[in-house]
C-alpha cells in the first residue's frame, strides 16, 4: 500500500506539477500570440505530460535533485512542441474534430 501511495506522490508531485507548469507557461504565450483552439490545448497538455512521465526514469537515474523539476518541465515543453508540430503538420486537430463530430452525430442523431 505504501508503494502505491509513493507511485501517487512521484508523479503528482515530481512529474505532473513540473510538467503542467511548463505547458502552462508555453500555452499562455501561445494563446496571447495565436489565439487558442480548445483541441490544441488538450493536445498540449496530453503530450507534454506524457513525454515527461515517459522520460522521468531516465531524468531521474541521471540528473541531480535539484534539476529534475526542471528537466521534467523542459522535457514537457519539447514534447509539447514536438506534437504540436506534427498537430499543424498533419491536421490531427482538424481529424479529432471531425471524428468527435461524426460520433456525437452517430449517438444523439438529430430529429
Amino acid at each position: 500500500m505504501e508503494e502505491k501511495i509513493n507511485e501517487y506522490y512521484e508523479f503528482l508531485v515530481k512529474i505532473l506539477l513540473p510538467a503542467f507548469v511548463g505547458v502552462s507557461i508555453k500555452v499562455a504565450i501561445q494563446i496571447k500570440n495565436e489565439g487558442f483552439n480548445y483541441t490544441r490545448i488538450i493536445i498540449s497538455f496530453i503530450a507534454g505530460v506524457g513525454c515527461a512521465y515517459f522520460f522521468f526514469p531516465l531524468i531521474e537515474n541521471y540528473t541531480q535533485k535539484n534539476y529534475v523539476p526542471l528537466i521534467i518541465g523542459l522535457i514537457a515543453i519539447s514534447g509539447e512542441r514536438i506534437s504540436e508540430w506534427a498537430v499543424y503538420k498533419l491536421k490531427i486537430d482538424v481529424f479529432i474534430s471531425v471524428f468527435l463530430e461524426f460520433l456525437l452525430d452517430k449517438f444523439n442523431p438529430k430529429k
